[in-house]
C-alpha cells in the first residue's frame, strides 16, 4: 500500500496534475481481451466448456 501511495504522489508531483481516481471498470475496458481470456479460463477450470459468440448490437 505504501509503495502505491508513493507512486501516486510521485506522478502527481512530476506531472504537476491533480490526482484523478480511475473508474471501477477501468481495467476491464482497458484490456477486454485479457479479461475475456481470464474469465474463460476460470470457467474451464470449473469444468465448463466455453464457446464465445458475439452478441448482436442493441437496437
Amino acid at each position: 500500500m505504501g509503495h502505491t501511495l508513493l507512486v501516486i504522489v510521485y506522478h502527481v508531483l512530476a506531472d504537476e496534475k491533480d490526482y484523478q481516481e480511475l473508474e471501477g471498470n477501468f481495467f476491464d475496458e482497458h484490456d477486454q481481451q485479457a479479461v475475456q481470456k481470464r474469465l474463460v479460463h476460470r470457467l474451464e477450470m470449473l469444468g465448463y466448456e466455453v464457446t464465445l459468440a458475439p452478441t448482436s448490437p442493441a437496437a
